[in-house]
């Protein structure tokens, strides 16, 4: 989202009583004797009690149909795909969240996993 939006919806979020833990990892889920939730444990060692706990943990593209097709891939799962989104087969281009491609501002590949690029 960037610094100044990021910041933005955390304060919004924060108004409505929503604690950020930000820069913590989630270590473990904790549980009642009945399956229910009761908190978290973070990577600062620190439990927090919660009823609910939502989860986002990106995606790994469903691309194995293409498994020795000849479309280059990468390790994710991602489809290889140039700048304007063409796989190495020059007939054959990719779209949405499964695509890798050179992210301009570094060259470094990416995959923008983001529902509104794979509604797009």
């Amino acid at each position: 989202m960037g610094k100044e939006i990021g910041a933005m919806v955390a304060s919004e979020h924060e108004k409505a009583g929503v604690k950020i833990f930000a820069n913590e990892k989630l270590v473990a889920v904790l549980g009642n004797e009945d399956g229910s939730v009761k908190g978290v444990e973070l990577s600062s060692g620190k439990c927090v009690d919660a009823d609910l706990v939502v989860m986002g943990t990106g995606v790994h593209p469903a691309t194995e149909f293409l498994a020795n097709t000849g479309i280059d891939m990468q390790g994710d799962g991602g489809i290889t795909c140039s700048p304007f989104l063409q796989t190495n087969d020059s007939n054959i281009f990719a779209a949405g969240d499964i695509v890798s491609y050179p992210y301009w501002p570094n060259g470094k590949r990416t995959r923008t996993e983001h529902w509104n690029v794979a509604l797009d």
